[in-house]
């Protein structure tokens, strides 16, 4: 079974303000890490919906979204919009549930979903120091971590 992202990929450009320098709006993550087979009916499904506020912190912007109920989507919709050189563009998830900035901004966006199928790894771990007394590995290749004790597939490079 083939694991990835869910996303509603936008289909025309949005014209937001960039509030730092990185970033590139794309999409909204419906779901991460989960199986295609799952949501194989909705790939391919076009909607329209639209953005509610701009919301933004130190590091990173997002647009909050409204996605209509039919599609299934996780807590806090939203399109990262920039972010600041060193941050994730992932930090959009947190600032969503924590302190921010927002304006009201009612956008109308038109989205496709697709399945960003995870490549598979042959990893190879490497250390990655201690947490809580135990060994750490990360994979060089992906960035997958592992314990010591895991039963991660691959082979670890002293």
């Amino acid at each position: 079974m083939s694991k990835g992202i869910l996303w509603a990929v936008l289909q025309e450009p949005i014209a937001v303000p960039p509030t730092y320098r990185c970033g590139s709006p794309h999409h909204i993550t419906l779901f991460y890490g989960v199986e295609k087979e799952k949501y194989q009916h909705l790939i391919d499904t076009e909607f329209n919906t639209f953005s509610i506020a701009n919301c933004w912190n130190n590091d990173i912007q997002a647009l909050l979204c409204d996605i209509p109920s039919r599609i299934p989507h996780k807590a806090n919709p939203h399109i990262t919009v920039s972010y600041r050189e060193g941050i994730k563009p992932s930090a959009s998830n947190a600032i969503l549930i924590g302190d921010h900035h927002s304006d009201p901004l009612v956008m109308s966006l038109k989205l496709k979903i697709e399945f960003f199928e995870f490549e598979i790894c042959e990893h190879e771990w490497v250390n990655h120091g201690k947490r809580n007394g135990l060994q750490r590995y990360r994979c060089k290749y992906c960035g997958k971590t592992r314990t010591e004790g895991d039963r991660g597939k691959g082979r670890i490079k002293q």
